[in-house]
């Protein structure tokens, strides 16, 4: 076999929790990414990888105001509370 690995799949229990205990949504009306559960860091990045939004937060809900941003889809990586990581795709029209 060669040097990489496929697992699909998920490799624990809490990405499954993680994922029904937070929601990220994006209003195009206040050009803001709105972020709820328990959150400790949030990074946001456009596509071209660039770092547009970095914060250690300590709450239960967030709102990031993207309107420097230009439109199409950008990456929210979320640290939870609990230490777990996930990151969402949004898209900004």
């Amino acid at each position: 076999l060669g040097a990489y690995e496929y697992s699909p799949g998920f490799t624990a229990i809490s990405q499954f929790q993680l994922a029904s205990d937070l929601t990220v949504n994006y209003s195009s009306s206040t050009h803001e990414i709105s972020i709820k559960g328990a959150i400790s860091h949030v990074e946001v990045y456009q596509m071209n990888g660039s770092e547009v939004f970095n914060r250690r937060v300590s709450c239960n809900q967030l709102n990031i105001p993207v309107s420097n941003l230009s439109k199409g889809i950008c990456l929210v990586r979320i640290v939870t509370q609990q230490g777990n990581t996930t990151t969402r795709k949004i898209l900004i029209d």
